[in-house]
């Protein structure tokens, strides 16, 4: 069973929209404490996810891909405080949203991304993957989106002052969400085409449980 919240929110240091693609928490989450299984690693993908969301929508007003650390710590409390009825707080969800955690960060804003990139080889990322709209959606569709992701990540991680920088998948697919002509249909299913691309995510949480705490090392 999945439970869905549509609430209003208003935070003074929070930009994010959190209405839009609400958190859908799974039974399972819901008053869930020190899980020591893959039970919380899913909670805490599915929170992530919503965060995502919300900030490819701030990303395309805004420009800029992740947030300073005190809005991310905000938003963060601001999420939590939200579904409370689940234990989130052990996914330190601030640390894959803010700019602070790494010196090296691959990019910080949208335009930089698509100059280190390339205009063409971004153009043909958007073409490769906007078509995912709810009616066209399909494993071909996805197939194609995820080898011309890949293909650009490679491009990216290869390009630069700075090689290699760090959180590259995710400022890609944030700059590819923020451009997405039909958000409402486009932004969930590219979303859902590409979530498991984001392999630093992925390794994040399914790091080893620790006696009775949950810890995420980056």
């Amino acid at each position: 069973m999945v439970y869905e919240f549509s609430i209003v929110v208003f935070s003074g240091a929070c930009s994010l929209d959190f209405n839009k693609f609400p958190y859908e928490a799974h039974s399972e989450c819901l008053g869930v404490a020190n899980v020591k299984d893959s039970t919380m690693q899913s909670c805490c993908h599915s929170a992530l996810q919503s965060l995502f969301q919300a900030m490819a929508i701030r990303a395309n007003k805004s420009r800029s891909i992740f947030l300073e650390l005190n809005e991310a710590q905000d938003c963060t409390k601001t999420f939590q405080n939200l579904h409370n009825r689940t234990n989130l707080s052990t996914c330190e969800l601030q640390d894959f949203i803010s700019s602070s955690k790494t010196p090296n960060l691959c990019s910080k804003d949208v335009d930089s991304l698509i100059n280190l990139l390339g205009v063409e080889r971004f153009s043909a990322l958007q073409s490769n993957c906007n078509n995912l709209s709810t009616s066209n959606y399909n494993d071909d569709a996805c197939y194609s989106c995820v080898m011309s992701y890949r293909s650009s990540l490679q491009a990216l991680k290869q390009s630069g002052d700075s090689p290699n920088g760090e959180y590259c998948g995710e400022a890609l697919l944030l700059s590819l969400l923020s451009t997405a002509t039909d958000s409402a249909n486009s932004i969930p299913r590219i979303f859902s085409c590409l979530w498991g691309e984001i392999g630093k995510i992925s390794q994040s949480f399914s790091t080893i449980y620790m006696e009775d705490f949950f810890y995420i090392y980056i």
